[in-house]
């Protein structure tokens, strides 16, 4: 284990259940749940493709992946899951699409690729900003789980 103040070494060597840790910014966050991770797999008290680190950001992600990488096996670091919340959730749904309802190999639209797409139904001379605004009556009609009805209702009620 790489020097951790009392703190961080209590964090790390805690096994009794669930943990929190709430720390500021350069406080050595990722040090501790790294080295958890670590102590976790090398003790033996849990195995690797049982545990799921799940961050914000890609780069945290990659970052995260990349320190347990130095201090497990390559064969631990690899079945760990260290991921962003939605690239764990669409993992989730890449292996259970049948039930979510999606075909084998869907695929799932950031605001560019739905703006890129409405662009393409928008008349030639429409205002620049009548695309923008009809890929925000969408996504919020996705997250008030409108169906095409209720969403179409309410985009005749608002004009």
């Amino acid at each position: 284990m790489v020097m951790l103040n009392p703190q961080q070494r209590e964090a790390v060597l805690y096994a009794d259940g669930p943990l929190l840790v709430l720390a500021g910014a350069g406080s050595g966050k990722t040090r501790v749940i790294t080295e958890k991770i670590a102590h976790l797999v090398k003790t033996g008290r849990v195995d690797a493709r049982h545990i799921g680190a799940i961050t914000f950001t890609n780069k945290a992600a990659r970052e995260m992946r990349e320190r347990v990488g130095k201090l497990v096996s390559k064969d631990a670091a690899e079945a760990l899951t260290v991921s962003t919340f939605h690239s764990l959730g669409l993992k989730f749904l890449q292996i259970e699409h049948a039930r979510a309802g999606l075909r084998r190999g869907f695929s799932i639209f950031d605001s560019d690729d739905q703006l890129g797409l409405i662009k393409e139904f928008v008349p030639a001379g429409a205002k620049p900003d009548v695309a923008e605004a009809l890929r925000q009556l969408v996504s919020r009609a996705k997250n008030e789980a409108l169906s095409p009805e209720q969403a179409a209702a309410a985009a005749q009620s608002a004009r």
